[in-house]
C-alpha cells in the first residue's frame, strides 16, 4: 500500500477539524482527506476516453481512465 505522510505543526487546528468532520460524517480522517484530494485534483492527469470505446466492465473503464494502474500480467 502506498503512503503519503502529512505533518502539521503542534498549534495547527486542521487535524482536530478533520477528526471532527470525520466523526460528524461517521467516517475516518483518512476518508475525508482522500475525498478532498479527489475533489481538488478533478480530472488532472486522467486519460480521456476515446470515442467509441466500450469497456466490458467498470474495472476496465476505471483502468482506462487512469484511476487504477493497468492489471499486471
Amino acid at each position: 500500500m502506498q503512503q503519503i505522510t502529512i505533518t502539521f505543526s503542534d498549534d495547527d487546528t486542521l487535524p482536530d477539524r478533520l477528526r471532527k468532520m470525520a466523526n460528524l460524517h461517521q467516517t475516518t480522517p483518512q476518508d475525508i482527506i482522500e475525498r478532498a484530494l479527489v475533489e481538488y485534483l478533478g480530472e488532472f492527469a486522467l486519460n480521456p476516453i476515446p470515442e467509441g470505446y466500450r469497456p466490458k466492465n467498470l474495472l476496465e473503464l476505471v483502468r482506462a481512465r487512469g484511476l487504477l494502474r493497468p492489471a499486471e500480467s
